[in-house]
């Protein structure tokens, strides 16, 4: 619905202005009013992990949205992204490693994988000795990166979309896009 949408569109303005804390508390009121959002199971579940909660909290809330939407390159690049983090890089009777699924998030995203998830998968394979590919990941990453970001332009883009979406400037467009 409406409220919910609302809701994950706030928290990203409060992740966008730097806000993690108001973003993730945001998140918790929309997973409390629907446990079953898995965008926003996913969101809580990998700003959990930025922060670097590895805790059973972070892989229920992030397996939870893989088992609503197992297909969805978000969700596979985030819980990818824990398994790594635990060192479940490898493939297990109980389910894939970090490698298949972040593999998996940036083939179903081709070629607009985002620079993290392609990030991701350079650390991964790199982990499991595969650094010829882990290497060529990063490159795309960085190719991807210069191809879609060309500094000042990105720049202009970064405010005027604060501006039309927002009404204003709520961060600085530079240090949104150094960071």
């Amino acid at each position: 619905g409406d409220l919910p949408d609302a809701l994950l569109e706030a928290s990203s303005i409060y992740s966008i202005v730097g806000d993690r804390a108001g973003s993730l508390a945001i998140l918790e009121r929309v997973v409390e009013r629907d446990p079953a959002d898995a965008m926003a199971l996913n969101n809580l579940g990998y700003g959990l992990l930025e922060d670097g909660r590895l805790d059973e909290r972070t892989a229920d809330l992030l397996g939870e949205a893989y088992g609503l939407l197992p297909s969805d390159p978000h969700i596979l690049d985030s819980l990818g992204w824990l398994r790594y983090r635990i060192g479940w890089l490898e493939d297990r009777p109980e389910g894939p490693g970090a490698v298949s699924l972040i593999e998996e998030a940036v083939r179903l995203n081709g070629e607009s994988a985002s620079l993290e998830g392609l990030d991701h998968l350079g650390d991964a394979l790199w982990r499991v000795g595969r650094r010829e590919e882990a290497i060529r990941a990063w490159q795309r990453a960085v190719e991807a990166g210069l191809r879609r970001f060309e500094r000042e332009g990105t720049i202009r883009g970064i405010e005027s979309f604060q501006r039309g979406e927002f009404g204003l400037v709520l961060r600085d467009p530079l240090d949104f896009y150094e960071q």
